[in-house]
């Protein structure tokens, strides 16, 4: 019995099956090659508004100070803001953290125990109930990492264990002052574990 030739024919006596295998090959693969310009164009303009859905597990619950779950802290990823974050983009070089504003669009460290961070003004909630929508402000912030501090049962507590108070020291600043110095306190806030700022007031009579 003659085998069959599995070696793949090119030249002038590809088939024609072969060729219309080939070309719905390559042809699936066209679409994930178009420029951006013209998949824009096909999109349009962006809209505000819309649900997003992600594909993953249920969180045990909404709390980000009650639990180090991934769940949970990837979900609230996004929609949960922080005083300062890690930049992001092609120009940053892979394992680096560069840390940058927020919610805060400065902050200064006037002395080795204090830090002060200015927020920027207009940020506001969703406009959901009970917030509806008003601006973030201090007393936020303050609210959010006491609770932080404070709540029973919070697994990342001792990642803030050198903050002594927070202030509001106005309507868009806020200070912590801390039991001594401590430099690696702009690269905690960023992470998901020290996840602040995103807690309005009402949140104490709130259940999860």
């Amino acid at each position: 019995m003659q085998r069959r030739n599995s070696t793949p024919r090119t030249g002038p006596d590809l088939s024609r099956r072969d060729l219309l295998k080939s070309g719905i090959a390559g042809g699936a693969w066209l679409p994930l090659f178009r420029p951006a310009s013209l998949l824009a164009e096909e999109v349009g303009p962006a809209k505000r508004g819309g649900i997003l859905r992600v594909r993953g597990w249920d969180p045990p619950h909404f709390d980000p100070h009650l639990t180090r779950n991934f769940m949970t802290m990837t979900t609230l990823s996004f929609v949960y803001s922080k005083l300062l974050r890690h930049k992001v983009g092609t120009e940053v070089p892979p394992g680096t953290f560069a840390v940058e504003p927020n919610l805060a669009e400065r902050w200064e460290q006037p002395d080795d125990t204090t830090y002060i961070f200015h927020l920027r003004k207009g940020v506001r909630w969703h406009n959901k109930p009970p917030v509806n929508g008003r601006e973030l402000v201090a007393d936020d912030v303050k609210f959010t990492y006491n609770r932080f501090l404070t709540v029973k049962g919070n697994p990342e507590r001792y990642l803030l264990d050198s903050v002594n108070r927070v202030e509001a020291v106005d309507r868009y600043t806020v200070k912590f002052v801390l039991k001594e110095p401590y430099v690696w306190l702009p690269h905690k806030l960023p992470t998901r574990s020290a996840r602040g700022s995103s807690l309005p007031r009402w949140w104490r009579n709130t259940e999860i």
